[in-house]
């Protein structure tokens, strides 16, 4: 088993009992995905492309069983690699992509990437929260901007009124204004991205820059 360094809980555990046919009902559930279109993998791609202008290498942290990563792998000017924890998701993942895209198996926290630095890194549907601590997210943060190149992007996808709870499930409460000092960690503040899923719940994705 990964070693789990300050994560929020054994997500392992929770992503082997849900499996990622249950998550697929559940993205669909929330209105994040109608079952052709994945709306906030297409804002996520179209800030990559449009906000981050330079972003060619993207980081997904947390990418699962690849509902967003196979987007940005279809465009060939983005280098993509993604991390999961959950081994069953990352098998599933590259079986559908093949030698397209790199699908890690590992902690962000502590993983030891094979690049040295990245253009952006996304923690999409609400990654984020999964390291629910202060602690836990303060060192995800950490871990961004020693990933990060100088000016880089991190974009942070959290719900805006719904929280995600879903079968004991619910992640941890991220308000970049109120908790983190980010001056202190060489991060600033950019923008929001707001929007509205499918099924009518708000949302945002925090765009954050590397100083």
């Amino acid at each position: 088993m990964t070693n789990l360094v300050e994560q929020a809980f054994d997500t392992e555990e929770f992503y082997r009992a849900l499996g990622a046919e249950r998550l697929e009902e559940y993205a669909v559930k929330t209105g994040l995905y109608n079952g052709i279109d994945n709306i906030d993998a297409n804002i996520l791609l179209s800030i990559v492309q449009y906000t981050c202008h330079s972003a060619h290498s993207v980081l997904e942290v947390g990418c699962g069983y690849g509902r967003i990563g196979q987007l940005f792998i279809q465009h060939p000017e983005i280098k993509y690699w993604g991390i999961e924890l959950h081994k069953p998701f990352v098998d599933s993942f590259k079986s559908k992509v093949q030698d397209k895209g790199t699908v890690l198996h590992g902690n962000f926290l502590d993983y030891p990437f094979p690049f040295k630095k990245i253009e952006c890194i996304l923690f999409p549907w609400s990654a984020i929260g999964e390291f629910s601590s202060n602690l836990g997210q303060i060192s995800a943060l950490r871990r961004t901007r020693s990933l990060l190149l100088n000016g880089g992007r991190a974009l942070f996808d959290i719900p805006r009124d719904v929280v995600n709870k879903f079968d004991g499930y619910e992640p941890g409460y991220f308000n970049i204004h109120e908790k983190y000092d980010l001056i202190a960690m060489e991060l600033k503040y950019v923008t929001s991205h707001q929007y509205t899923t499918f099924t009518g719940r708000n949302r945002e994705i925090i765009e954050i820059s590397a100083k």
